[in-house]
């Protein structure tokens, strides 16, 4: 005998489960996406911050630089000058690297001194910022990096922002880089607790 009522209450549990863990996958990606838009806004923050102390001190000098000066300013004075502006202006901060391209793509400023002179051009995030448009995507800090051996695993927000002269000209590309791990960390978390919550519930609910 085919017992309809036992394959339908299966098929009913299968279907419950599934539709719950859909709807977590998508709670998971709009909270996600609102942490990057979290993050965005507050590195958005932190450039105008660095920008109207880099423009003030430092302007003409980075607007001058170009591809072929690239690997000289490991040297410079400059460089160090701002260094420990920027450490002043980002301590206690969960910023992990900051780095200024100009318009050509090439990282003239790197709080990681290996990767001043590198060409980012074809970066997705430089272009965007380049055309004045801020761009922000969660990555791995394993790139190879001065910390890369000590924080393999480390969730980064990357945010490429525009840098701006004081006439409101994109004339470079700021690239700063948050410590995001603890927070993903909590949000997956908490969609575990809620999609456990929600199966208990609903599980009750079905066996009623």
């Amino acid at each position: 005998m085919f017992r309809l009522l036992r394959y339908f209450s299966l098929a009913s549990a299968a279907t419950v489960i599934i539709v719950i863990a859909i709807v977590m996958i998508f709670f998971h990606h709009l909270t996600v996406e609102d942490l990057i838009n979290v993050g965005e806004r507050q590195n958005e923050f932190l450039t105008r911050l660095i920008g109207t102390d880099i423009r003030s001190h430092f302007g003409p000098y980075l607007y001058s630089i170009n591809v072929e000066d690239g690997k000289t300013v490991l040297t410079d004075t400059r460089t160090r000058e701002i260094s420990k502006n920027l450490s002043l202006l980002i301590k206690g901060l969960p910023v992990l690297r900051v780095n200024i391209l100009n318009l050509k793509g090439l990282i003239i400023y790197s709080t990681e001194r290996g990767k001043i002179g590198i060409g980012k051009r074809s970066d997705a995030g430089f272009i965007a910022a380049r055309e004045g448009r801020a761009f922000s995507r969660i990555a791995l800090l394993n790139d190879g990096g001065d910390r890369a051996q000590s924080a393999e695993n480390l969730d980064i927000l990357s945010s490429y922002l525009p840098f701006r002269s004081d006439d409101g000209n994109v004339v470079g590309v700021f690239e700063i880089d948050s410590d995001i791990t603890s927070l993903l960390t909590d949000i997956d978390e908490h969609v575990l607790h809620v999609f456990l919550a929600l199966l208990v519930a609903l599980g009750v609910l079905y066996v009623v």
